[in-house]
């Protein structure tokens, strides 16, 4: 066996089954590994706080959560790199005017903003349940964000809308439905 020293993964679609659980297989697999020395780290799109219950499961060592925007590792920061709120503002003033934007979410530290009530009937938002409904006519009343993800039915309005601020880090995502 090759001399491992760290083993990183994602959450959804990588190490959680489609029901969201962990099955025991895996969780004894981690465990071996930890006997070892394997250091073994989350690196996820969700939040901390969505992220919270399969840390309970395994317990990485280093989590890297808000799609790489917070690490941290024994309860210390790592690194962190958030939006200012003026420029999140902004951000989501522009979304929330474009009739193309089906969908606003956006990450912060302690909240999880969501333009439409969520569905815990669905898997994938259980971890959610926290999530605060909003209009985004108001600002938003937090020191910075994390993330924000428009829902979008084409790629050149977030092209558009994202040209305003290069400086941010974005990552533009097209799902096909239907074709495998």
């Amino acid at each position: 066996m090759m001399n491992v020293k760290m083993i990183v993964t994602d959450l959804d679609e990588t190490l959680l089954k489609t029901d969201k659980s962990i099955s025991e297989y895996t969780k004894s697999v981690f465990r071996r590994l930890r006997e070892r020395g394997v250091l073994f780290a989350f690196a996820t799109s969700r939040s901390a706080r969505a992220s919270e219950r399969f840390r309970a499961m395994i317990t990485p060592d280093i989590d890297i959560t808000s799609g790489g925007a917070i690490a941290t590792m024994d309860g210390k920061t790592l690194f962190r790199a958030a939006i200012d709120i003026g420029t999140a503002n902004s951000i989501i003033r522009e979304l929330k005017e474009n009739e193309n934007v089906l969908q606003i979410t956006v990450d912060t530290e302690y909240y999880y903003f969501n333009s439409k009530p969520i569905d815990l009937s669905f898997a994938g938002w259980v971890d959610y349940s926290d999530s605060v409904t909003t209009d985004f006519t108001e600002p938003l009343n937090v020191p910075d964000v994390f993330k924000i993800t428009p829902n979008i039915d084409n790629a050149e309005t977030i092209l558009a809308i994202t040209s305003h601020y290069p400086s941010l880090m974005y990552c533009v995502l097209q799902v096909r439905i239907g074709i495998r």
